[in-house]
């Protein structure tokens, strides 16, 4: 779906990670012929650097909430 929206609406990519600047300028883009390719591509790059993002930020709040688990304190008294 995100793949989708990035090339069909690219500005639209932008307005839902939350980059209004860049959507403005996509928008500007799109509505030229030519600018359209490279303002799909830069959707299209710069959703995928957000999926992962936010895939290693998921998991760093997981093992940030699993280390709460144990104290240091804990661990060196043993």
């Amino acid at each position: 779906m995100r793949f989708l929206t990035a090339v069909v609406f690219p500005w639209f990519t932008f307005l839902s990670i939350g980059r209004i600047k860049q959507a403005r300028i996509s928008m500007a883009l799109q509505l030229t012929v030519v600018g359209w390719l490279p303002a799909a591509i830069w959707a299209l790059r710069t959703s995928r650097r957000h999926v992962h993002a936010m895939t290693y930020l998921g998991a760093a709040i997981a093992a940030a909430r699993g280390r709460q688990l144990v104290l240091p304190t804990e661990k060196d008294s043993r």
